[in-house]
């Protein structure tokens, strides 16, 4: 009502003006989008900061009045954080002070003059002495290289997204005899460098009965949550830049979140297709993640580890992991293509059904979002596989092979990797797409008691051997 409004008053101003115009559309377009824009900078501007700063102020004199629940929450962000960095450091300079009075106390047991006793280079020495500057700066170093190495990480492994298309789009048209992109650059190869450009340019389109903060940070969290997998697993044997006591468990959690902003998205968008693929999608990821948590249950059990690099350990003095667990391995193929919502099981984005699903009312830069989450989860999973069943990085199943290289195990790494993705796409190519029913049936009646079977059984098993 309020755009129809804004529309028929300007017609009105123009035509009072004696402007006449041709094109209802064109003009149409630019009123809507003047008054989206300025409805969404209403709503991000709620919160009067001047009133809050005022209530504040009122709240010290004890003059108390009511705050909204958007104020309370700003206030609580704001006064919490300054509390954890007074409280932080005040921690330290009693650590300081501390170690300081316990080098004034040595030298005054070996009898050193009181005029040395503030001389800054003691207090330097017994920073030294204890550790605390040494340990201070490698933090503070570490801190920054690995802020500086997770910005140029984003590139590479956005570039491995984008050119994972054009990987699938070859993969598909040679199934389907036909030709694949080939006119962009040289046989194609430029074409995800010229979609990823198209779909920046594209304007965003915000639905104005939707819930317009939520519906664009659910796009954000789904490629924020992605690259954060990335840079919790393992790509090396030298580990990644953010490490966890229990990767697996952190590496679940955060897919989990990962898989909340696909409903938030769906739930947002205030339609009833968009709604109803969000629906499909959590309730399909939530169901098939279960299951791969309780195969993740057996790969600690057997391997006695929470850490990945522990796991592809194990399987290079033991052996890959496929051979002790077939069934758990084919099972978690199985579920990986469910829990990113690919072929046969991409319910979520039904376009027979839900004419696109929990994105439908989404363009430009907030799809490609989306868009690249998916592929970058399926990557992701692709990875995943290759470092808990078959070895991760390890050359030891390649004869006359007697030594570690870096360069040789990348390559294998890779490999592995690129076969799984593979994996996916003959998958999408040779299957069709199953009844939403049966994906959800065959989940709770088959795959999960034959999971919690085979748990009880390793779990008996390794009881039984210690």
């Amino acid at each position: 009502m309020i755009l129809q409004k804004a529309v028929g008053d300007e017609r009105l101003r123009l035509k009072w003006a004696g402007v006449t115009y041709h094109n209802d559309i064109y003009y149409t377009k630019w009123i809507f989008d003047k008054e989206r824009r300025g409805f969404i900078n209403l709503r991000i501007t709620e919160i009067n900061w001047l009133r809050v700063f005022k209530q504040v102020v009122l709240v010290l004199w004890g003059k108390y009045k009511a705050f909204s629940l958007k104020e309370h929450t700003c206030l609580f962000i704001v006064f919490g954080s300054f509390y954890l960095i007074i409280f932080n450091t005040w921690n330290m300079i009693k650590l300081f002070y501390t170690a300081y009075l316990l080098k004034i106390t040595m030298l005054e047991e070996m009898n050193v003059p009181k005029q040395f006793w503030f001389d800054p280079s003691i207090f330097l020495k017994e920073m030294e002495s204890l550790y605390l500057l040494r340990e201070a700066q490698i933090f503070f170093t570490s801190l920054v290289w690995k802020a500086l190495f997770g910005i140029l990480m984003i590139l590479p492994v956005l570039l491995i997204i984008a050119y994972s298309t054009l990987l699938e789009w070859k993969v598909l048209s040679a199934a389907q005899r036909r030709r694949g992109p080939n006119w962009v650059g040289v046989k194609g190869s430029t074409q995800p460098l010229i979609d990823g450009i198209k779909l920046i340019l594209k304007e965003i389109i915000i639905p104005v009965q939707s819930e317009n903060k939520i519906f664009v940070m659910s796009s954000i969290w789904s490629i924020f949550f992605m690259l954060l997998l990335w840079f919790v697993v393992p790509t090396s044997r030298y580990g990644n830049i953010i490490q966890f006591n229990y990767e697996l468990l952190a590496l679940f959690c955060i897919s989990v979140l990962g898989s909340i902003s696909i409903l938030l998205a769906g739930w947002s968008s205030n339609s009833k297709y968009a709604f109803l693929g969000g629906v499909w999608a959590g309730a399909q990821m939530i169901s098939y993640e279960l299951v791969m948590g309780l195969i993740v249950l057996i790969v600690m059990t057997v391997t006695s580890t929470t850490q990945i690099l522990e796991i592809v350990e194990f399987q290079r003095i033991h052996g890959s992991l496929f051979i002790y667990l077939p069934l758990e391995a084919g099972l978690f193929l199985i579920l990986i293509v469910a829990e990113t919502n690919w072929a046969p099981f991409d319910f979520a984005e039904a376009e027979s059904e839900l004419v696109s699903g929990y994105n439908t009312e989404y363009s430009g830069l907030p799809f490609a979002f989306f868009f690249i989450a998916e592929y970058g989860n399926i990557l992701y999973m692709s990875l995943l596989t290759v470092l808990l069943f078959f070895g991760g990085w390890n050359t030891n199943f390649i004869p006359f092979v007697e030594f570690d290289s870096f360069y040789l195990e990348s390559f294998v790494f890779f490999f592995k990797t690129v076969l799984f993705y593979f994996f996916f796409l003959w998958l999408r190519a040779a299957l069709p797409r199953y009844w939403y029913d049966q994906l959800m049936a065959v989940c709770w009646k088959i795959f999960l008691p034959v999971v919690l079977i085979s748990l009880v059984i390793w779990i008996l098993m390794f009881i039984n051997l210690t």
